[in-house]
């Protein structure tokens, strides 16, 4: 601690000093339902008890009526990309070549309230737009670590 004191009168003036803090967050009983589903493979949702609205991320209590919700609720269809934006730049600010690209999207799953934000994959056969469906692509179960980067990406879904 250093100290600024007033020479002639001693009265202290103020004072630099530092309180160590150490913070840590827990996700919360829903987060850790929805990360342990992630590292398991699979995106789950919240479903009210009362309204019965389904959320993504999950939430222990509802948004619209304050009911309490289950979190155990596993998405099985696929999203579809309601934003878009593909970066251009790197972290240095420098131009990436066309191929180097990564572009993110939300996506947004029907009949539920909320999304993902995530990296997209397209095709390769046409631009990736908004309105594409989507599907989760899972790292591998040994890598998983109960992160919602467990999911790869999600990749467009190609309809012949």
């Amino acid at each position: 601690m250093t100290t600024v004191v007033e020479p002639r009168t001693g009265r202290i003036l103020g004072w630099k000093d530092a309180i160590p803090l150490n913070y840590e967050y827990t996700a919360g009983t829903a987060g850790e339902a929805f990360l342990r589903g992630l590292k398991a493979g699979r995106i789950v949702a919240s479903k009210c008890g009362t309204c019965g609205e389904l959320r993504l991320p999950p939430r222990t209590h509802c948004l619209q009526c304050y009911g309490r919700a289950r979190f155990d609720v596993e998405l099985l269809h696929s999203g579809r990309i309601a934003a878009l934006s593909t970066a251009h730049l790197d972290r240095g600010g420098i131009r990436l070549a066309p191929h180097s690209r990564t572009t993110f999207g939300y996506v947004a799953f029907e009949g539920v309230e909320g999304g993902l934000a995530h990296k997209i994959l397209g095709t390769g056969r046409r631009q990736v737009k908004v309105g594409d469906p989507v599907m989760p692509t899972f790292k591998p179960p040994e890598l998983r670590t109960g992160s919602v980067l467990d999911i790869a990406c999600f990749k467009v879904i190609v309809s012949r």
